[in-house]
């Protein structure tokens, strides 16, 4: 049976009654926090908040990114989007007070600072996981600078 894009999507999202949002729960990219939803269209993969708004408003101008006026990165609802620059984006963080270290996370600077220097001595990141509470694919990207690239070290 060949579904159209919008009944394939329309298939893989539930609403969530309290905050209005559509959470996906088809494929997802990234990590948590930042957990994405994606669909296969063709040969690509296309994150799912965008398909959401291009099938409500149509083409975006490729300069645009697609962003979450909720802030739930799974919520695929496109009157919880907007459009804007990778500038709106950073603003739209720093007004939220979500910039700098992320705000889910459990590390402040002084543990990040640590966590890089007992890798330095050695320390592997199952270790390092263990003992700041953190997943090991977490630790590595702090420890090789992916994430929180702006701390120095200590």
């Amino acid at each position: 049976v060949n579904m159209t894009v919008e009944e394939r999507f329309v298939n893989k999202y539930i609403p969530e009654p309290n905050s209005g949002c559509w959470i996906w729960l088809g494929a997802t990219t990234g990590c948590y926090p930042w957990l994405y939803g994606q669909m296969g269209i063709g040969q690509r993969k296309i994150l799912a908040h965008h398909v959401s708004w291009l099938l409500t408003f149509g083409e975006k101008a490729s300069n645009l990114l697609v962003l979450h006026k909720c802030d739930v990165t799974l919520c695929v609802n496109p009157h919880h989007l907007f459009l804007g620059t990778n500038q709106d984006n950073s603003n739209d963080m720093v007004k939220k007070g979500r910039s700098g270290i992320p705000w889910t996370t459990k590390l402040n600077t002084k543990q990040i600072q640590g966590m890089r220097l007992l890798a330095k001595q050695g320390l592997g990141n199952r270790r390092l996981a263990k003992r700041f509470g953190i997943d090991q694919a977490h630790a590595w990207r702090i420890i090789r600078y992916k994430i929180w690239k702006g701390i120095p070290d200590a």
